[in-house]
């Protein structure tokens, strides 16, 4: 398929289906040949113009027009195609139906075997810095952030804790599950130790001192889980009171 351009703005449009654009291996050979013209001539003074070099560029970008299928939920090219006064800036579509359309400037194929060849190949001989300074970043990130990260993940994982705490009752029994989230913000955390009362419909229990021995439990970013234990139930919660004693070099919460 053949096709000489000699006019402004020497464009060609190749349409979908009339040629084969692109075979199995993603390898299509085209072609495109530039004859030269003679630029001697005369200018608007009658003066001889002088034969020059001529600089070109080729761009070749795939457009495609589609409308969205309703029955099959997906978009579909039927009845839709290119027409002549796309350009570069705009596309222009012909469709012999009415229904939902979409313009699409579909990117270009990328063949990884033969980039990542040719990568390894020639820049490893062209440019060895390069590979040589992608290899020693990659180490860096190996040796440094991973350890790095790692870390701070089993740091985070210390952070959630759960504890039992027990009323001053003879003969205690699991009754609430209680957490407590600290925020991540700066100073969010508090040294101070903090206490609960339950109120119930019938009774109220407490109070009970949310600590744990050898353990911050509500530092900046920490989630600590409590296990509230009293001997009898106060029935229907209607509200529950929470304080700190405001010790500590940081009691602020």
């Amino acid at each position: 398929m053949t096709r000489t351009v000699t006019s402004d703005p020497y464009s060609w449009g190749v349409r979908l289906g009339d040629v084969e654009i692109l075979n199995d291996r993603n390898d299509t050979s085209w072609y495109l040949g530039i004859e030269p013209t003679s630029l001697d001539g005369t200018d608007d003074e009658g003066r001889p113009k002088q034969s020059g070099t001529v600089s070109f560029s080729v761009f070749v970008e795939p457009v495609e027009c589609v409308f969205f299928n309703e029955e099959d939920h997906s978009w579909d090219r039927s009845g839709c195609e290119v027409g002549p006064l796309t350009n570069t800036t705009h596309l222009h579509c012909r469709c012999d139906h009415l229904t939902k359309f979409s313009g699409l400037v579909a990117p270009n194929e990328i063949n990884f075997e033969r980039a990542l060849k040719g990568f390894l190949l020639k820049n490893l001989i062209q440019n060895p810095i390069g590979i040589i300074t992608c290899c020693v970043l990659f180490s860096f990130y190996i040796a440094l952030c991973v350890p790095w990260t790692r870390k701070n993940d089993a740091k985070d994982l210390r952070k959630i804790t759960t504890a039992a705490i027990f009323d001053n009752t003879k003969h205690p029994k699991p009754r609430y599950y209680l957490r407590v989230f600290t925020g991540p913000r700066a100073n969010a955390g508090t040294t101070a130790k903090v206490s609960i009362m339950l109120h119930g419909a019938t009774r109220e229990c407490g109070p009970f001192l949310l600590h744990q021995p050898y353990s911050a439990m509500f530092e900046k970013g920490n989630m600590a889980g409590f296990v509230l234990c009293t001997e009898t139930d106060p029935g229907w919660l209607t509200h529950v009171r929470v304080w700190h004693d405001n010790s500590g070099k940081e009691p602020s919460w």
